[in-house]
């Protein structure tokens, strides 16, 4: 999380620099070409998630893994826009077995800047993740998954390419808990619950719909 946010503030610094250099332009040109407000839909790709949670260990014992994803975004303001997305990588078990990351976020972004093309925001919200894997050797079951639910902050910077297109990077952190283990058809409560915390990273292209 410190990492998160320790990013949010160097990626700030940075674009303001930038942004001092742009004032000079035409200001009627960067309202329109630069405003956040309407929606906006995403392909993520690449994304990388690295397992940070105590609860990855023994039978769900998985390395960093690569994958994508889709996202929304509709802007209430310049500043101010709820998000969402779905997300899945892939992972592999030092024995080669492989798992699945699922994600369904969504959250509130607050836009640092958001009359020049480099953007930087931050941004809070709740999140889904369940770990599955239908190669195990669990005959005749050969299913298993666990779920949980939890909290997600996040920083990054969009660049606004066109008045259309936006390149983005984005960097967050899962604080969460996987409550519910399913094997085959039996679904059961984990007892103690697995931290199931990682660390993503991702590259996106976005584009807008301006409402407004």
């Amino acid at each position: 999380m410190l990492i998160v946010l320790a990013a949010a503030v160097v990626l700030g610094s940075v674009c303001r620099a930038a942004a001092e250099e742009e004032r000079s332009g035409d200001r009627r040109y960067r309202s329109k070409s630069y405003r956040r407000q309407g929606a906006e839909v995403g392909v993520v790709f690449p994304r990388y998630v690295f397992p940070t949670g105590d609860g990855y260990a023994d039978e769900y014992e998985i390395d960093g893994g690569i994958g994508f994803g889709f996202s929304l975004m509709f802007a209430v303001t310049d500043v101010i826009a709820l998000e969402g997305g779905m997300l899945q990588t892939n992972h592999k078990t030092p024995d080669g077995q492989k798992w699945d990351m699922d994600e369904v976020y969504i959250g509130l972004r607050y836009i640092i800047l958001h009359d020049v093309a480099w953007q930087p925001f931050v941004g809070l919200g709740g999140c889904r993740l369940a770990l599955e894997t239908d190669q195990e050797a669990l005959a005749p079951l050969e299913f298993r998954r666990i779920n949980g639910f939890g909290g997600v902050v996040y920083a990054g910077v969009d660049y606004i390419m066109s008045s259309r297109w936006t390149l983005n990077f984005r960097m967050d952190y899962h604080l969460l808990s996987y409550a519910d283990e399913t094997i085959g058809i039996q679904s059961d409560k984990l007892d103690p619950k697995l931290d199931g915390s990682t660390l993503g990273f991702s590259l996106g292209l976005s584009y807008r719909v301006p409402m407004f």
